[in-house]
């Protein structure tokens, strides 16, 4: 089985270096999950109303 190399990104290695136990990894886990699902209704609602929340019609 061949091992593809893994692009990692500068700002997830500098969270996960700060890491300094499972706690900490759960804690950063529901963090991220808590960003991205407002990300992914905010972009919804953007493009249900067809304009940036805040903009005018």
């Amino acid at each position: 089985m061949k091992h593809r190399k893994v692009e990692t990104h500068p700002l997830i290695e500098e969270l996960v270096s700060q890491l300094k136990g499972p706690e900490d990894f759960r804690t950063l886990q529901d963090m991220l999950l808590k960003r991205g699902i407002e990300s992914l209704l905010r972009a919804e609602m953007n493009e249900h109303l067809g304009y940036p929340t805040g903009d005018k019609p």
